[in-house]
């Protein structure tokens, strides 16, 4: 036992490949894998919860949500993305920042313990500070495996990756259904399955990693990646206040009630967009870390990133918005009606945030972390000016037709400047994007054309529904095969050198 633990301890990671685009093609696999898992238990878990507890319930948990997760990005000082970013890291350097975050981590939940317990006889709803508080615990259970984490990624070991993640979003609808059917603790017993959730996931990436801590610990390492890993704090409170600046307007200016289905709208389109940001952000990060002295290849390898998630993403998020009554009907209810418009203004959101979530890796993996903080930065009073406006003079559809406003302006902005740093082309970011584009506006025509037909509005909402999924997948998958067979045969392809690989 004490062997084994000594041979962790003194563990690191081996020197880095030169097969930076075979590791990215297997690990975005293994990714996209993890995605579609984890997005489709995301949407069974809705449908559960949404027949179970109220909209005013997730507005609880969303405004919980905003407090812990500001509370948070102070405790990010870049230490996990230090880890993945610098060349060579030795024991010393993991020790120093595994200690650092724990003891960052810790401190915050502590912080967030104190507030709750202050704040219980005030605010919109007595639930808050007690989910506030067992939300809290999550930070310090994240921390524990958050370094086994980057060296996984580092390594391009998104297999073990996708595994964790898959198992640790299955955990979370099995715990909280038995907390709020079984036991009857409403909201609490959502945020009693996250953490248990992350509690899977801690777990795991000591299971999958063989690293454990030691008392080793620098002050002069600590410095080392804090000068690296800090413009992270920066970027992330910035980036933190500009994408929920939203949910604090709509719970104050309007109430819990709007908030829940503001969030429940929000669910599925900035699921697929978070989870693919997060999923291949973490591939590309290590991989534009490893390119970044070689811009030709890392701009043939941005490129084929943008057309080949257009592809896979696009129909998902255009399909949704066309079939969003029919969809929200048959998964949600009649109660989650209202939510109809407000959700296919977030597939539009969703589509413009798969443009601009590769630049962020892009920037840190060229040792520019200090650009999306500056961009974030100026743009939040513009995001502001756009919430504040419209959801006091529309509402809910008011607040997320203003979330359009700082992706598309991030996208001229902090892109055109890193593409230039970069010396790339903004007009290549269009072009891979058009075939995906063109091939959803023909599918949009095949269901818009079959949904006019006398037969098909006769019948019940879930055969329709099936119905116009079927022919826009159809549609799509024609669209493609006839107008882009060079890059369906490319995917098809790769997909069988994934499968060959296992």
């Amino acid at each position: 036992m004490l062997r084994s633990i000594l041979r962790r301890q003194v563990y690191v990671p081996p020197a880095r490949t030169d097969q930076v685009q075979q590791n990215v093609a297997t690990s975005t696999a293994w990714s996209g894998i993890s995605l579609v898992t984890t997005t489709a238990i995301q949407l069974v878990r809705s449908i559960i919860f949404a027949r179970l507890l109220m909209p005013d319930d997730f507005g609880v948990l969303a405004l919980a949500n905003v407090l812990t997760q500001f509370v948070l990005i102070f405790a990010n000082f870049g230490f996990n993305a230090s880890v993945i970013y610098q060349k060579e890291v030795d024991r010393q350097d993991l020790s120093t920042c595994w200690w650092s975050n724990l003891a960052v981590d810790g401190l915050v939940a502590v912080i967030c313990c104190i507030v709750a317990w202050f704040s219980r006889d005030r605010g919109p709803d007595p639930r808050i500070p007690w989910v506030v508080a067992m939300l809290a615990t999550q930070f310090v259970i994240t921390a524990v495996g958050s370094i086994n984490l980057a060296l996984m990624r580092r390594q391009f070991m998104f297999k073990k990756i996708a595994i964790i993640n898959m198992s640790g979003a299955l955990a979370i609808p099995i715990v909280a259904a038995t907390c709020v059917a079984g036991l009857g603790w409403g909201v609490y017993g959502l945020a009693m399955g996250l953490i248990v959730g992350n509690l899977v996931m801690s777990v795991l990436n000591f299971a999958f990693l063989p690293w454990l801590p030691s008392f080793s610990f620098s002050r002069e390492r600590l410095r080392r990646h804090l000068s690296y890993g800090g413009w992270f704090l920066g970027v992330h409170v910035a980036t933190y206040i500009n994408g929920n600046l939203d949910r604090t307007l709509v719970g104050m200016r309007l109430d819990t009630t709007q908030l829940g289905y503001y969030e429940y709208a929000a669910n599925i389109p900035l699921t697929v967009a978070t989870q693919l940001s997060t999923a291949i952000n973490s591939v590309l990060f290590p991989a534009f870390s490893s390119l970044q002295d070689d811009l030709d290849k890392l701009g043939d390898l941005l490129r084929k990133v943008y057309r080949y998630n257009a592809f896979i993403v696009y129909p998902m998020l255009a399909g949704m918005a066309l079939v969003a009554d029919d969809f929200v009907l048959t998964m949600y209810g009649e109660k989650w009606i209202p939510i109809i418009p407000v959700l296919r203004v977030f597939c539009l959101v969703g589509m413009i945030r798969i443009i601009i979530n590769p630049l962020y890796p892009l920037c840190n993996g060229l040792g520019l972390p200090r650009l999306p903080f500056k961009w974030s930065l100026l743009l939040m009073p513009v995001n502001l000016a756009a919430l504040w406006l419209g959801i006091t003079h529309f509402g809910l559809m008011g607040a997320v037709e203003a979330r359009i406003v700082v992706p598309v302006l991030i996208m001229f902005t902090l892109g055109r400047e890193i593409f230039g740093h970069a010396r790339f082309r903004i007009r290549w970011l269009f072009q891979a994007l058009l075939p995906a584009v063109v091939c959803c506006g023909l599918m949009a025509a095949g269901v818009l054309g079959i949904r006019q037909l006398p037969l098909l509005a006769d019948l019940p909402v879930l055969p329709r529904l099936m119905v116009q999924i079927v022919t826009g997948g159809l549609m799509y998958v024609g669209a493609m095969t006839l107008c882009y067979r060079q890059d369906v045969d490319s995917l098809v392809s790769q997909g069988k050198r994934f499968m060959k690989r296992g």
